[in-house]
Order: structure tokens, then C-alpha cells, then sequence
């Protein structure tokens, strides 16, 4: 995808914004008014790798500046760095979005159900909201928004009552997300989190939390495909994400660089 674009710097980014709005049905309609008087494209989703390298060369006709990647993120090309950066930030100014707020976790249930599972707390609290926020859960709980939600938090991020917790096993969850969870959402109260949890999914979760908080009630999301979702697992163009980050831990350094 670097290669075909013509630009001398390319900054590519999996923004909360763009995200925020890349994931709507009706995202383009919206962002026709925002971009208004940029040099900007539209791509639709295509998985990353030589596809989507092709997908972004055949649209270079119109010589775009800025290419929207539905589902994924953004591209800014340009001459310099300085420039490049100039053109980032103002895109992301025009896309901006704010965010609903959520009502605190009932952090001593949390803390009582976490003694007995190898789930713990979150160190960063905004991982809650994914529950708290009914919202959020509800959209979350749909299907996959973009494809590193796949990539590093699995086919779904389980939604559980405390009965579940206390009643449903960890092969169960683990059958459902194709590998160990990395976050259990126990409806309205809060989160838990893998205590062999990564730090790359720890953000990975803060930024799916974002993303859901600006998403409205009455958005139609455009939902990856299971045939979509199939493919990146099969055939993900930055390895096994999961045994990397597994890995890295285990080495302790953070290997998010090398895998997303």
C-alpha cells in the first residue's frame, strides 16, 4: 500500500475519529461535508496486503491526498513530513467526535468476581465503559467494526451476567473467541480483564471503548463479514498476533510495533 502512493512521506493511522466514522453504513455521506475542499478518496473495506495496495493504485487518477479507508483507518500522503503532519492534523480536527459518557464500574462486585477466575481488573478504567455503557455493549456484542479488533481481541469480546461468570467455564469463552478472551464484559457493571492480559490488547480494548462511545443510537454500522473476519484470522498479513504479542510479553518489551 506505501509503494503505489506517490507521495514522498505517507503517514498511515487507525485513528479514533476516522474509525469512529469509516464504520457507518452512511460514513461517505457524512465525510463529503467534512473533507469538503480536500483532495480526498474514499476506499472501500479491502483486506490489507496486495488488494488493498490495488484498490488504492486505481484510485489514484484523481490524485488524492487523503485516502479514507472504510472499516480501517486513514492514509495522508504528501511532499515533507511537516506537510504531511499539517494535513494529519487538520483531518482529524474536521473529523472529530465526541463521546457520550458513561456512568462509573461497580468495582467491588468486579473485585469479588475476579477472586475467583483468572480474570483481574484493568488498569485503565475506560476499558469499563465497553459495559457500563449499554450502548456500547450492544454494539460491541454486533460484530467486528475494523479488522485489528479481530486481530488482537478475537471473533467476539464475550458479554456475560455475573451467573455466567460464576457458571459458564473458560473452554466455553474460549470456543467463542477463537483463542482466550481477552476481556470478559459483564453487562452493566464493569470489565475484567486476562491477567496475562498484553499491553497491545489493553489499548486495543481503550480503543474500541472510544470508538463505541461515538458511535450514535440510531447509527447503522457496517459490520466486517464472517467471510471477512474469516480471512483475516486465515490469512493475517502481520502473522499470528496473538503468539507475537504472547511472545513479548513473555520477553518483556511490547511488540505492537511489529504486529499491527
Amino acid at each position: 500500500m506505501h509503494l503505489v502512493i506517490p507521495h514522498r512521506v505517507v503517514i498511515h493511522v487507525h485513528s479514533i475519529s476516522s474509525i469512529a466514522w469509516t464504520v457507518q453504513r452512511n460514513g461517505l455521506a457524512f465525510l463529503r461535508e467534512r473533507l469538503d475542499g480536500l483532495k480526498w478518496i474514499w476506499i472501500r473495506y479491502t483486506p490489507s496486503g496486495g488488494a488493498l495496495a490495488r484498490e488504492i493504485q486505481a484510485s489514484l487518477s484523481c490524485s488524492p491526498d487523503v485516502f479514507v479507508l472504510a472499516n480501517h483507518g486513514l492514509v495522508i500522503g504528501a511532499n515533507t513530513c511537516e506537510e504531511a503532519e499539517l494535513r494529519l492534523r487538520e483531518v482529524e480536527e474536521r473529523l472529530v467526535v465526541s463521546c457520550r459518557a458513561t456512568r462509573e464500574p461497580d468495582l467491588p462486585s468486579l473485585e469479588q468476581l475476579a477472586l475467583s477466575s483468572n480474570f483481574q481488573l484493568p488498569d485503565a478504567g475506560a476499558i469499563h465503559s465497553l459495559a457500563t455503557d449499554a450502548l456500547s455493549t450492544s454494539i460491541v456484542s454486533g460484530g467486528i467494526l475494523y479488522p485489528c479488533q479481530a486481530l488482537f481481541l478475537g471473533r467476539r469480546t464475550p458479554v456475560v451476567t455475573t451467573r455466567d461468570f460464576l457458571f459458564r467455564s473458560n473452554k466455553e469463552w474460549r470456543t467463542r473467541n477463537g483463542f482466550r478472551p481477552p476481556a470478559l464484559l459483564v453487562r452493566g457493571m464493569g470489565v475484567l480483564v486476562a491477567e496475562d492480559l498484553t499491553r497491545s490488547e489493553s489499548e486495543m480494548l481503550v480503543g474500541l471503548s472510544q470508538v463505541a462511545r461515538r458511535l450514535r443510537s440510531d447509527t447503522s454500522i457496517a459490520y466486517l463479514s464472517d467471510r471477512n473476519v474469516d480471512e483475516l484470522l486465515r490469512d493475517c498479513v502481520y502473522g499470528d498476533s496473538q503468539l507475537n504479542l504472547k511472545r513479548a510479553a513473555r520477553a518483556g518489551c511490547d511488540n505492537s510495533s511489529k504486529t499491527a
